[in-house]
């Protein structure tokens, strides 16, 4: 028997709103991001019975963490979304999924708003669907949108254009998985006309703490603010 922590609870309840997390997902929780830490967290909350391990039929290296029926159940208590958990999850898109939700936990350390994930917003009636939205106090919205594969110019500023009749939207952020595609779009952002904010982040740098805002304008800006 353990006595749960808040930040058992945090586990928990992002392994529910994202349907699974990674061993490294959960070492971003835990004093500079020890793996070790978080495994032994991790196997102590599988022996309480509110996580499983999956091993990914692509890879069976990889292994994933999800909810088990007791983790689910209480994991509805501490999240204000109903979140369906299938028991085969789609493997062509967790690695985008994955890199959603270092996103999410990452920027949760530096921004106080409430972060609604995708099938959340897809229960909603909203009529535009990011991967994820941070909704902050003031009521300003900052849409993410993380990029894993190069969709070309015109498919990306179609999309992009989504939001610029949003009220709401104060800054549309893409986290670019590699260095490639980090450069490819910042080729697609120079010289476009925006009426909202835009910038982009490389995943690894959000990852380890160094990251900053690129925008357009050749600004860089670093997370100071918590609040929008």
């Amino acid at each position: 028997m353990i006595s749960l922590q808040s930040r058992d609870e945090l586990i928990i309840r992002y392994a529910y709103e994202h349907r699974f997390l990674l061993f490294e997902h959960v070492s971003l929780l835990f004093k500079n991001n020890s793996y070790r830490a978080a495994c032994l967290r991790i196997r102590q909350l599988i022996e309480a019975g509110y996580l499983r391990e999956d091993a990914l039929s692509s890879s069976g290296r990889k292994r994933l963490l999800r909810l088990t029926i007791k983790g689910v159940q209480l994991a509805k208590s501490l999240s204000p979304f109903s979140i369906s958990h299938p028991n085969l999850l789609n493997e062509v898109t967790i690695k985008h999924d994955a890199f959603v939700t270092t996103a999410r936990i990452k920027l949760c350390q530096f921004w106080d708003g409430q972060f609604i994930p995708e099938m959340a917003l897809q229960r909603s009636s909203r009529n535009e669907i990011p991967d994820g939205l941070f909704i902050f106090p003031s009521g300003r919205e900052v849409v993410l949108e993380v990029e894993n594969s190069d969709k070309g110019k015109s498919r990306f500023c179609r999309l992009l254009n989504r939001w610029q009749d949003q009220p709401n939207t104060w800054l549309v952020l893409y986290v670019a998985s590699n260095d490639s595609l980090y450069q490819i779009l910042q080729r697609y952002l120079l010289g476009l006309k925006q009426k909202k904010a835009v910038g982009l982040i490389l995943e690894s740098e959000l990852r380890n703490n160094e990251s900053k805002i690129w925008t357009p304008w050749g600004l860089s800006q670093p997370f100071l603010k918590r609040v929008c």
